[in-house]
């Protein structure tokens, strides 16, 4: 016997199933677009972006840094006799203070330590044993004294890996709440690769 197909069998627009199934479609649509847009936009405002800000610069002043445009700002720079102190070297007291008073709310400033450039074996000699937990007792003295939000570390010269990864591990066991992150060149990047654990960014 031949089966007869009616009119009312064929899968038809007006039928109400169909159109409720035809919505469903395009809320779904709708909203995985959201969900991705939404995520683009997060994914956007949780984005790391670093500035420098130089010492004493006669360019910009602390009043004209366009905040919106970073995430974090390195003050640049501390540095380092070489004797296990720090030093303020390119900073003065009255800019740091004016620096980490205009910092908005949600941004970070770290400091740069530098190396000296009067004496490249002044930061291997201020990690060296003898004088290491100085060191890391003055960095951290002087970023929590100062309001700063961590530390840049500007080791490029004259690297020891050694000394260099184990001023790393003790800053970060010194500061477990505060940023770290260093200076990065084809000299040191060893370090960076040692030295992850420690480092919430090298830039």
């Amino acid at each position: 016997m031949r089966s007869v197909l009616r009119k009312g069998d064929f899968p038809s627009s007006h039928n109400p199933l169909i159109r409720i199934a035809a919505r469903l479609s395009r809320l779904a649509l709708v909203l995985a677009m959201y969900f991705a847009a939404t995520s683009a936009v997060s994914l956007y405002a949780q984005q790391w972006i670093t500035g420098y800000f130089s010492a004493r610069n006669p360019v910009l002043p602390i009043s004209a840094i366009p905040w919106d445009k970073y995430s974090h700002l390195i003050h640049f720079a501390a540095s380092t006799p070489g004797d296990g102190t720090l030093s303020m070297y390119y900073l003065t007291q009255a800019e740091i203070d004016q620096l980490i008073a205009a910092r908005p709310a949600g941004k970070k400033v770290l400091v740069a330590i530098k190396d000296n450039d009067d004496n490249y074996n002044a930061f291997p000699q201020s990690a060296s044993q003898s004088k290491i937990a100085q060191f890391v007792g003055d960095i951290v003295t002087f970023v929590n004294g100062n309001g700063y939000d961590g530390v840049d570390i500007d080791w490029e010269k004259n690297v020891d890996v050694t000394q260099f990864n184990d001023l790393l591990a003790r800053l970060r066991a010194a500061m477990p709440g505060k940023i770290i992150t260093m200076a990065a060149n084809p000299g040191n990047a060893l370090v960076a690769a040692g030295s992850q654990g420690a480092l919430d960014q090298v830039t």
